[in-house]
């Protein structure tokens, strides 16, 4: 069964916000997009067809924390 959660990775390559999949839904996603990472273009579509987008990033100390990116805000509302 699907759901409509989308779970992605923030990752900082050379000074640029990279997001990669972090779950079937986001991997699907990036299928269709053919690329391994996803844009924000492609993760605002999502969104606006419903997906709950949620990032994860790893912290220095070795664990890490879940966030909505700030540009995502204005799609949810």
């Amino acid at each position: 069964m699907m759901t409509n959660e989308m779970k992605l990775v923030a990752k900082n390559v050379y000074g640029e916000v990279k997001y990669y999949p972090d779950c079937k839904n986001s991997k699907l996603i990036a299928e269709i997009a053919s690329t391994r990472t996803l844009t924000r273009f492609a993760i605002t579509r999502a969104a606006m067809l419903g997906f709950n987008v949620t990032c994860r990033i790893e912290t220095p100390d070795g664990g890490s924390a879940e966030f909505k990116p700030d540009w995502l805000q204005e799609v949810s509302e």
